[in-house]
C-alpha cells in the first residue's frame, strides 16, 4: 500500500501497522516517505472499507 508525501510527491510506504488506542475497528498505519524520510500517520478501518 503506497501514498504520495505531501511535502516531496514521493512515495509513502507504510512500515507500521497497529490497533487504534480507543476506537474498535481502526487501526493506526505509519508510514516514510522514501525520498526525504518524512513520516506520517492515519486511522483507517481495519476491514479497509470506507465508512
Amino acid at each position: 500500500m503506497t501514498d504520495v508525501c505531501k511535502k516531496c510527491g514521493g512515495e509513502m510506504l507504510v512500515y507500521r501497522t497497529g490497533p487504534h488506542p480507543w476506537r474498535t475497528g481502526y487501526e493506526v498505519q505509519r508510514s516514510e516517505c522514501t525520498e526525504r524520510k518524512a513520516q506520517a500517520a492515519r486511522t483507517t478501518a481495519t476491514d479497509r472499507k470506507a465508512r
